[in-house]
């Protein structure tokens, strides 16, 4: 099987096993993927997230 055909029948799963898939990917992640990613995506499947505007917002004064 070459990258094609296995992207194709990636593409071709349920919403529901595309998700579970990447799960697992990212489980199973090798070094190349950094940590502080793989932690990230954690964070982001947790809800543990800020929207970038909110972030970069400046505090109201005398805060």
């Amino acid at each position: 099987m070459n990258t094609a055909e296995l992207t194709e029948q990636i593409v071709a799963l349920p919403e529901e096993e595309r998700a579970r898939l990447i799960e697992q990917l990212h489980a199973n992640a090798p070094a190349w993927i950094p940590a502080s990613f793989r932690e990230g995506m954690v964070d982001i499947a947790a809800g543990r997230v800020v929207e970038l505007d909110e972030a970069l917002r400046p505090p109201p004064p005398g805060q």
